[in-house]
């Protein structure tokens, strides 16, 4: 079987399709009694692509163990947590459960790219999945912001940025919608980048989903997005990107404006200036971390349990490391750290082996930097809790440990792909982890 008909095979396999369909669906949700709270429409496509999925677990190759290590530790944390909890289970364990389901994706979109490069044709489907999710999403958004700019309410709007308000979706606050779209971005970058010819309609996606974010207003992923976009210039002397990307903002702010209006625009960013308690204390945050770590230190080393914190304190830290240390205790927060550090050291690696290739490192420069601008934001928020967010998050990380263990391009043998269901050609793979 040529590597051809095996990248279709597994495109076309059950659990791919329900995956994809699911990273589709996930902006949209309902609501349910059944479990008193919000559930994405995408959920019910990840359980039944996750009952075919785990079927290939066994076949992930071994060659991703450095990072499944510290993703499985990372996951039993999480899981572990809910020991630690009180007697309201039933919130908790939905957000454990899109962590378990977010695993399941990362082992299989693993396990359908493992004899193939991050430039393949099944990485450029789970990549576009991405990106498309985060367009679909971004378009759902804007237009309830549309919605309320004709209405003339956009201004009550700005005040009611939190979930359930006027600016958020049913899912999900402002901030954490930012947050979530922060994967498909650089996503629909790489798209952009890696794989061969573009068009104008691969555009699409990060001009739609860079204005949605422009839309939520959120300062967080604004500022970590302006310090990412800053270090790819220096890293790779991007400075064309630099052009490109200062003209779509351009385009993407004009029009915004031209819609809203030049004074009604105006207004409402002062009116956003003046919500919360201003960006000296990082909008009333820095208080919040004072408050919480008493708790972290009379409750350590045991963890209160994953969303544990709202019940405890009314509120959540805003801060991934002091979530993680109150909620899934220090070697919780660990895990995470050594994931995302292992992540993090991957990409450095493969970009010094492409750059010792003359190979460009634009891919891995992005991928680089769109880890930085994730781990900051979540920083000041916690949009971890959100099922959109775990999803994106374990998808993303799948993309990005495929890449940095692969050959850059022209590097290596032709070779096949192993199909679904364990069966390898037995051919020498086209893309070998490099050593």
């Amino acid at each position: 079987m040529n590597a051809m008909s095996s990248s279709q095979q597994w495109l076309r396999a059950p659990a791919t399709r329900l995956f994809l369909l699911g990273l589709l669906a996930m902006t949209f949700s309902f609501d349910t009694e059944l479990i008193g709270g919000i559930v994405s429409v995408g959920i019910p496509f990840f359980l039944a692509g996750g009952l075919l999925a785990v079927l290939e677990v066994p076949y992930v190759s071994g060659k991703y163990a450095k990072y499944l290590l510290p993703a499985l530790v990372y996951l039993a944390s999480i899981v572990s947590s809910m020991w630690f909890l009180s007697d309201n289970l039933l919130a908790p364990a939905v957000r454990v459960g899109a962590q378990v389901l977010g695993f399941i994706l990362y082992l299989y979109i693993l396990r359908t790219l493992q004899s193939e490069g991050s430039e393949g044709r099944v990485a450029r489907a789970w990549t576009d999945g991405l990106a498309l999710s985060g367009c679909i999403l971004s378009l759902h958004y804007l237009g309830n912001i549309a919605v309320l700019v004709t209405e003339g309410r956009i201004g009550e709007a700005i005040y009611q940025r939190y979930v359930g308000g006027l600016m958020s979706l049913t899912w999900g606050a402002s901030n954490t919608i930012a947050s979530a779209l922060l994967m498909p971005l650089v996503a629909s970058l790489v798209a952009l980048t890696s794989f061969g010819k573009r068009t104008w309609l691969m555009w699409l996606p990060p001009v739609v989903i860079m204005a949605c974010i422009l839309a939520t207003m959120s300062r967080g992923a604004l500022a970590a997005l302006t310090v990412a976009a800053a270090m790819y210039i220096v890293m790779g002397r991007h400075f064309k990107a630099l052009l490109v990307g200062a003209a779509w903002l351009a385009v993407i702010c004009g029009a915004m404006i031209w819609f809203i209006g030049a004074e009604d625009a105006w207004k409402y960013l002062e009116l956003r200036q003046g919500v919360g308690n201003g960006v000296g204390d990082f909008n009333g945050r820095m208080d919040i971390w004072t408050d919480v770590w008493p708790l972290i230190q009379s409750e350590s080393p045991a963890p209160i349990g994953f969303y544990g914190s709202l019940e405890r304190l009314g509120h959540s830290p805003h801060n991934l490391i002091l979530v993680y240390l109150l909620e899934i205790g220090v070697w919780g927060l660990a895990a995470f750290i050594w994931l995302n550090g292992a992540a993090i050291m991957g990409i450095l690696g493969q970009r010094a082996r492409r750059k010792a290739r003359g190979v460009k490192s634009a891919t891995s420069d992005l991928f680089f930097c769109g880890m930085i601008a994730i781990l900051l934001h979540l920083m000041v928020e916690d949009a971890q809790y959100a099922q959109v967010h775990a999803m994106f998050y374990w998808a993303f990380m799948a993309l990005v440990t495929h890449h940095s263990i692969c050959r850059p391009r022209g590097v290596g043998a032709t070779a096949s792909m192993p199909k679904p269901g364990g069966f390898s050609a037995g051919k020498k793979a086209a893309w070998q982890p490099s050593t």
